[in-house]
């Protein structure tokens, strides 16, 4: 296992999956909570409303929308637009199109690996170079 510090507080911790400590993490499904708990009580709300309402800075709201963990809701409609054709989406990153055939371009590079490894772009690790 890997030890890191962590880039929200700086403590040194074991690195599993999550990239923040298991303190910052726990920290962060609060403030996630408290988010959840004002839009079940008031739905429908700006993310400036949420914001002032929870102390939770915009930012942090629309990364939980990023991430799937909130949907926008159709009087927001245009808020949240798919990252690769532009269109309106309520949560995530992707129009569920888009998501569609990048799933479906995954797909057909991990049935046929040696295809892409003939014609695709070929790729290489960098080196570290605070590590030499």
């Amino acid at each position: 296992m890997e030890t890191k510090n962590c880039p929200k507080c700086g403590r040194l911790f074991t690195y599993v999956k999550n990239s923040i400590c298991p303190d910052c993490l726990k920290e962060e499904e609060e403030t996630f909570q408290r988010v959840r708990a004002y839009l079940k009580e008031f739905p429908g709300q700006s993310i400036s409303q949420v914001s002032e309402a929870t102390g939770v800075p915009p930012r942090k709201i629309s990364k939980y929308l990023r991430d799937g963990r909130l949907e926008v809701t159709d009087g927001l409609s245009g808020f949240l637009t798919c990252m690769n054709c532009g269109k309106p989406i309520h949560t995530g990153k992707f129009c569920r199109e888009c998501s569609t055939k990048l799933s479906k371009g995954f797909q057909s590079v991990a049935a046929n690996p040696k295809e892409t490894e003939k014609n695709g772009p070929r790729m290489h690790h960098l080196k570290n170079k605070d590590k030499e």
